[in-house]
């Protein structure tokens, strides 16, 4: 299975100088703790492009989501 999203560079009144941040999040349940960051997946700055992540085959059911904020260069 695959996980893909595209990102969006910060743009619009009062973004000047920001930059649209993407991490993507992954957890074993729905009802389980805390979401975990994707190695590798955790500090992607938005500029149009597609991010694709391959799941592990290892058979483990898992949730995804991603994560976005606004940060100030």
């Amino acid at each position: 299975m695959r996980v893909a999203f595209r990102t969006t560079a910060a743009a619009g009144p009062g973004c000047e100088g920001c930059a649209r941040h993407y991490a993507l999040e992954q957890k074993a349940g729905v009802v389980d703790g805390l979401w975990s960051s994707v190695p590798g997946y955790t500090d992607i700055v938005g500029t149009g492009q597609t991010v694709r992540y391959t799941c592990p085959a290892d058979g483990g059911e898992r949730f995804y989501r991603v994560r976005v904020w606004l940060q100030g260069l």
